[in-house]
């Protein structure tokens, strides 16, 4: 197989103190727990939106385009997602829908608020296709995009448009990121794991150990990457140049059982193993995450009151403490308010106003 280009960057590391560190590269200097970053908590007090219950399945993904629409990937039998009013709080929708049909999408499948001319982006996983769609395709429901992009490798978990003429993902691939064009074609490999000195496991444990999620500013300027299983957060700046400069916060690496098994898809890892970033959401001048810090046999590892809030460069900002437990959120462009999911018997979504946080 062809290698592509790789790319090497420096970067800024947040660090609080090294530990197993080679102090002659920051990657490899680590610390335990992001919140040790920050001073102060904030306390927030959440209102419950009047979203009827019984209109909301799991939540796998919330996105905003737009400050009275929410849009919830919610899978049922037939359609994937959800689109919700929440001036007159209800679900005006669904759509995405579910099958073997051409443009029909299948679970899961990730959705992307691209923000150019209200624009959403679907990545239909199993078939390694891209879909866009407006707003008023998804009113009139259309089912047919306005435009199709791939198929891709088969290599790529996740993917999201960037620009008009770059797709930026990650998966099995031999470093942290792929680069494909609209067509298709990987044209760039780039950036290492993080910690990867230190761990010995090959590409298919580190893609899966190392699985996330992607959030892009408003202003595509800038993106953001969070690791699941382990807090480490890469932030990218994106300039006249298609490689971006990179600031990152890099905590601990995963924690693996056992040995790397190169004849499967698949990780063990440790029951003690401190869970990281359950979800990602950004503005122009913000990062907000979700830091779970539960071991993974915890009851309750995949939800989590604690918000960090960082600034692009990686320098902490704020830390907030939620009155509820959530698992998934999504903040306003403007970053003055969150929409959460909390995953209960009578699931709902919890709306906190965010009191502002002065930028450094």
């Amino acid at each position: 197989m062809k290698t592509n280009p790789i790319f090497v960057f420096s970067a800024a590391f947040i660090l609080l103190f090294a530990c197993k560190a080679d102090t002659n590269n920051p990657a490899e200097a680590w610390y335990d727990s992001p919140e040790q970053l920050f001073g102060a908590v904030i306390e927030l007090t959440g209102e419950a939106t009047r979203i009827p219950s019984d209109q909301l399945r799991h939540v796998y993904e919330l996105v905003m385009p737009t400050d009275s629409l929410l849009i919830l990937s919610d899978p049922d039998p037939q359609y994937h997602f959800s689109l919700v009013n929440l001036n007159q709080p209800q679900r005006l929708l669904r759509f995405g829908k579910i099958g073997d049909g051409p443009y029909e999408v299948s679970f899961p499948t990730s959705i992307q608020y691209i923000s150019k001319d209200t624009a959403l982006g679907l990545f239909v996983r199993k078939r390694w296709l891209y879909y866009e769609y407006r707003l008023a395709d998804i009113w009139d429901k259309a089912i047919q995009p306005r435009i199709k992009h791939g198929p891709f490798h088969t290599n790529y978990q996740l993917l999201v448009k960037r620009a008009d003429s770059t797709f930026w993902g990650v998966g099995y691939f031999g470093h942290r990121f792929a680069v494909s064009e609209p067509g298709g074609k990987v044209v760039s490999q780039w950036l290492d794991y993080p910690f990867r000195r230190q761990l010995s496991h090959g590409i298919n444990g580190l893609a899966m150990a190392y699985q996330g999620h992607f959030s892009l500013s408003p202003s595509h300027n800038h993106m953001g990457f969070a690791t699941i299983y382990a807090p480490n957060l890469i932030l990218m700046h994106f300039g006249s140049d298609s490689i971006p400069a990179v600031d990152s916060v890099y905590s601990r690496p995963p924690l693996f059982v056992g040995g790397d098994n190169p004849q499967r898809i698949s990780i063990d890892l440790a029951k003690e193993n401190k869970m990281g970033y359950l979800d990602l959401a950004t503005t122009n001048d913000q990062v907000f995450v979700l830091y779970s810090g539960k071991r993974l046999a915890d009851q309750n590892a995949y939800e989590s009151t604690m918000l960090l809030v960082f600034d692009w460069r990686g320098r902490p900002l704020t830390r907030y403490k939620l009155d509820t437990p959530v698992k998934k959120f999504t903040v306003s462009a403007n970053g003055q308010t969150l929409y959460a999911f909390v995953d209960t018997p009578n699931p709902y979504i919890i709306k906190y106003q965010l009191p502002g946080t002065p930028l450094l």
